[in-house]
């Protein structure tokens, strides 16, 4: 049965990720237009980095070994739905990290980048939330 240890890479990753993006943030609000440095640009990119792997770690467990005797086309389907969505979340926070980086580089405005920053990475957790309650609700009733 799929457990939530299935989940805790990225679950942990993703709270690194928000508590970096509540710095920056405060770091925003004390220097309006500002708020990235570079070593919060670097963490980021390596945070970006270790979501990737942990989705994709929750995606090869959900193919094959603690989520093998889930191969249900209706879970198969909402887990690739549920990846494409986050792999498309993934893209944006990568453009939107780029964008901070070229701001910070030119001595512009990092407030609008930051914002968006917020709300892909709030919306990646919402997703990644979702997809774990389904994948775990999914592993109980086959169970049952």
């Amino acid at each position: 049965m799929p457990e939530e240890k299935n989940f805790k890479s990225l679950e942990k990753t993703l709270k690194k990720s928000q508590e970096l993006m509540d710095k920056v943030r405060r770091q925003n609000e004390k220097w309006h237009g500002s708020g990235a440095f570079e070593q919060d640009i670097t963490s980021a990119r390596k945070l970006l980095g270790e979501i990737e792997q942990a989705l994709s770690d929750v995606v090869a467990a959900s193919s094959q070994g603690s989520f093998g005797y889930l191969r249900n086309q209706d879970i198969e389907m909402e887990v690739g739905r549920a990846y494409n969505k986050m792999s498309s979340l993934m893209s944006h926070l990568y453009d939107d990290v780029r964008r901070l980086r070229d701001a910070l580089t030119k001595g512009q405005s990092q407030s609008g980048d930051i914002q968006a920053i917020e709300i892909h990475i709030q919306q990646l957790i919402s997703n990644s939330l979702k997809a774990r309650d389904y994948l775990l609700e999914a592993a109980r009733k086959n169970i049952d």
